[in-house]
């Protein structure tokens, strides 16, 4: 059971690593946001001096979306949910791990009612 705890472990923490590093070489093959429209210039007044510096020729392009990076949460959950799915495997198969997930949740939310049902009547 601990070889495959950490085999499960293993492949769940790479898939995600893999996913991870995928999405920031999409981003970065991305190309840049478009950058907002320069506002339109005033015409030149008599009144108004000369500008004394042109701008600059070129503005350095936007930065790159860049997907952040998943929480340490978000990898906890999803690994135990792998390792969990990985190790039912062996006492159900796989189209019905889903429907065992939603009868445990509906039993215990029945549970959680008929406790709630009795502390209000006790009161």
């Amino acid at each position: 059971v601990g070889q495959r705890l950490l085999d499960s472990s293993a492949r769940s923490i790479t898939r995600q690593g893999l996913e991870s590093l995928d999405a920031q070489i999409q981003a970065r093959l991305a190309p840049p946001a478009a950058a907002a429209p320069a506002p339109p210039e005033a015409p030149p007044s008599a009144a108004a001096p000369p500008p004394e510096a042109p701008p600059s020729a070129a503005a350095p392009p936007p930065p790159r979306p860049v997907p952040p990076p998943p929480s340490t949460a978000q990898v906890a959950f999803q690994t135990t949910k792998d390792v969990a799915s990985d190790l039912a495997a062996d006492f159900l198969p796989p189209a019905q791990q889903k429907n065992l997930a939603y009868f445990v949740l509906g039993a215990l939310s029945m549970l959680l009612f008929v406790v709630l049902v009795r502390a209000v009547q006790e009161k």
